[in-house]
């Protein structure tokens, strides 16, 4: 990982999107070409000297030379492979991380406000919804209340004329058949002292 002190905001956003930087890639493959440079010049020599039985002074000499000529190879090439690399490790211009993607439009303060306003009047047409859902509710709860009490009061009522049906047939069957005994009853009562035992 890089270290918080990046060279531009390019490899800021590099690090952050790869975990390392294109300098970084450049410079350990620079490093690493000169590391095994170094570790070749170093294998030869020893072979030299055992082979051939020359001086190791001069020979080392020769390696260090030689790792020299090497060593300036590698710097004049480093800005072309600098080039290779930033060309294949390094963000486009055009791709934005998702978590920058929501900071590409800026807003003005007049902007918050009005997002706030437009927020706060959603906030209350939705308390009044809902306020006006309660009462909705309520009333249709009543509603049904008040036909399930309609449908027991229909039903009781027509019991009730059932009921008064039959009990007007039956006083007017009774009244008939009260009245012959009601006939004899008043006989008796009116002519009981004019009766001859």
């Amino acid at each position: 990982m890089e270290s918080s002190q990046f060279k531009n905001a390019d490899e800021e956003y590099e690090c952050q999107l790869f975990g390392y930087t294109s300098s970084s890639v450049h410079e350990g493959l620079h490093d690493l070409l000169e590391q095994i440079v170094g570790e070749i010049l170093a294998s030869m020599e020893r072979r030299i000297v055992s082979k051939f039985q020359l001086n190791e002074r001069s020979v080392a000499q020769a390696r260090v030379n030689l790792h020299q000529i090497y060593k300036e190879s590698i710097e004049k090439h480093s800005a072309e492979m600098k080039g290779v690399v930033q060309q294949y490790f390094c963000v486009p211009k055009n791709v934005l991380l998702p978590d920058d993607e929501l900071q590409k439009k800026q807003f003005t303060e007049a902007d918050e406000e009005a997002i706030m306003e437009k927020l706060n009047a959603s906030r209350n047409k939705l308390l009044a919804l809902t306020a006006f859902e309660k009462k909705l509710q309520e009333k249709c709860d009543t509603f049904l209340q008040y036909k399930k009490v309609s449908g027991t009061i229909t039903d009781y009522s027509n019991d009730f004329e059932d009921f008064y049906k039959n009990v007007c047939e039956f006083n007017k069957s009774t009244v008939e058949e009260i009245s012959p005994m009601n006939k004899i009853v008043e006989y008796f009562i009116n002519n009981f002292a004019n009766m001859k035992i």
